[in-house]
């Protein structure tokens, strides 16, 4: 480390900016051990010291020599931008290595829902809703990543309309089908990363890492005092009201008809599949959803589409009647995934559309997975008429984390239990 780090080292001869720090010397050098001793280390240093370099650099070096691919995690976007546009260039001066900055897919811009926005909204061409598609759509022409967060700046000027705009153009799971995939910005990041040597990504999507990515020898989580908050988030069941309305509306809208699911089907098909009845299902379920939320207490969204039920409302003496009602929601979630489920087995004796048949299988799949986070949440059996927050802590370690933490959740019933109240 010291030709990188020394004083008269590499850093040193090519940047004026560079400062020969001893801490930063010391601190590659440990990286450096634990990678060839194929260790996990764990280090805290101060702003100054020069983490980043004294990571990447070991990291590259080694991956280089005998293989294998890193995957640097952060909690903040401010430092992924710095990891990817500033320090891993500067250390292509030193090794021959490609780089690739993966994100979550709706991250990105859906090319086919920004058609099929555009082309519904070809009549109101004077709304400020339309203009903003169409600032979108020179946007994506023209950006190579199409990262969705980059083009906030330019859909401020128009508001509430530019925000639905952008909502309307994001990729998601049940429109991204494999009719898209060559032109799709998410997986052609995911083209990119496969063949890179270093991957820059977020706390959440690391700890996720689906297989179909690309397999990872070496991960860095910078930032690391954050990820037990991303762990948390991430893992922890959430109950969404939110979330649930965003699905319906890709399902079925009275005011985006044309550009929702159910919308591509004929009025033969509407009829022969009994489309009018998931939509009594859903307008149901929109009132019972209206209904919950008038009983809870808590009225805070995180990032406009998620919602938690907090500790207030678990201690709070309306609890047995938000749980029944939650119980009701549930109820018509999954007798909504039923039916899609139904849809789709119908479609599929008949030989319909493989894409549409696609889109109906995930919108299925993602509402029986909302009814069984409520059955996790609400517990409905399992808790009673009003848990503590530490009980359902203890739920949680022991339910909904990825990791055997058994032994952990046996130590924390002992405690609970233990409480003289």
């Amino acid at each position: 480390m010291n030709k990188f780090f020394g004083a008269n080292g590499l850093l040193a001869s090519d940047s004026e900016l560079f400062v020969f720090r001893k801490e930063q010397l010391e601190y590659a050098k440990a990286v450096s051990k634990t990678i060839e001793s194929e260790g996990v280390g764990i280090v805290e240093g101060g702003t100054g010291v020069g983490k980043t370099l004294g990571y990447l650099i070991p990291h590259i070096e080694y991956a280089k020599q005998f293989g294998g691919r890193i995957l640097i995690a952060t909690r903040t976007k401010n430092l992924q931008d710095q990891i990817f546009r500033k320090d891993l260039p500067l250390l292509k001066k030193y090794f021959d290595f490609n780089f690739a900055l993966l994100k979550g897919r709706e991250n990105y811009i859906c090319r086919g829902r920004l058609k099929e926005a555009l082309e519904r909204s070809e009549l109101f061409k004077e709304l400020d809703y339309y203009h903003a598609l169409k600032v979108l759509e020179d946007f994506d022409e023209k950006d190579e990543t199409g990262d969705i967060e980059s083009a906030y700046d330019l859909i401020a000027q128009f508001g509430k309309e530019g925000r639905m705009a952008l909502n309307d153009v994001r990729a998601t799971d049940d429109t991204c089908t494999s009719d898209h995939r060559n032109f799709c910005r998410h997986y052609r990041a995911l083209r990119d990363s496969e063949k890179s040597l270093v991957i820059v990504a977020n706390h959440h999507l690391a700890l996720l890492w689906p297989q179909s990515f690309p397999e990872v020898r070496y991960a860095v989580f910078d930032e690391a005092h954050s990820l037990e908050d991303a762990a948390t988030d991430l893992f922890g069941p959430i109950f969404s009201t939110a979330l649930i309305r965003s699905r319906l509306r890709r399902l079925y809208s009275r005011e985006k008809k044309s550009s929702t699911i159910l919308s591509k089907f004929s009025r033969a098909g509407i009829e022969k599949y009994g489309i009018f009845e998931i939509v009594e299902i859903i307008e149901e379920l929109k009132i019972l959803l209206s209904e919950f939320d008038s009983l809870t207490l808590s009225k805070k969204f995180d990032s406009e589409i998620k919602r938690r039920i907090k500790d207030q409302e678990l201690i709070s003496e309306n609890w047995s009647q938000i749980v029944d009602e939650a119980k009701r929601v549930e109820t018509a979630v999954r007798k909504l995934s039923r039916e899609i489920f139904t849809l789709q087995k119908k479609m599929e004796k008949e030989d319909e559309s493989n894409v549409l048949c696609e889109k109906i299988n995930k919108s299925a799949l993602s509402f029986e997975e909302y009814a069984n986070y409520a059955e996790n949440i609400f517990g409905f059996k399992k808790w009673g008429a009003k848990p503590t927050g530490l009980y359902r802590a203890i739920y949680n370690v022991g339910n909904e984390c990825p990791c055997d933490l058994s032994e952990i959740k046996e130590r924390l019933n002992d405690i609970y239990y233990s409480l003289p109240y």
